[in-house]
């Protein structure tokens, strides 16, 4: 952990809480421990067991098939052009939907919500964790009761948040 990144780090987030810089507070304790664990990084990679779409579908199948193996035998050892043209096609044809990445203000906002430990959460939470939800994810989720569909949101963005 570089110190610069965490001072960094800190003064955006008093500067968005509008709390106190003295280090010497429960926040801060409770901020420094969290930034150990995960710095605020924006991942520019993708992992490469990741599908883009439905040709790096194909692609891992025809790979644990064997096929990929047989047609690159006939192919003198040399990959197809024709199948990676393929591949590429697909992918842009056929694209996954890739949730966006969370602003600054939202990653705070998140930090904030999964640092406390509680059991429940209030309509106002719910409220602006939806606003996050549905940008990120480009979908329409609406308020709701249900606590089955509201975990599972809260799930989904729990993962977005640790990857950063």
């Amino acid at each position: 952990m570089n110190n610069k990144d965490l001072d960094k780090a800190w003064d955006d987030f008093v500067e968005s809480q509008g709390i106190s810089k003295d280090r010497r507070t429960k926040e801060f304790k409770q901020f420094k421990k969290r930034f150990a664990e995960t710095p605020i990084e924006y991942l520019t990679e993708q992992p490469e067991n990741v599908s883009e779409g439905l040709g790096d579908t194909i692609e891992k199948i025809t790979k644990a098939t064997g096929i990929k193996k047989v047609v690159e035998f006939f192919n003198e050892g040399k990959p197809c052009a024709a199948c990676e043209e393929r591949k590429q096609k697909w992918n842009s044809m056929f694209r996954y939907k890739k949730p966006k990445e969370l602003t600054e203000e939202e990653f705070y906002t998140l930090y904030d919500f999964f640092m406390q430990d509680k059991n429940s959460i209030t309509d106002s939470e719910q409220r602006h964790l939806l606003v996050i939800y549905n940008r990120v994810f480009s979908a329409k989720k609406t308020f709701s009761r249900c606590k089955p569909c509201v975990r599972g949101m809260i799930q989904q963005l729990e993962k977005i948040y640790e990857q950063y």
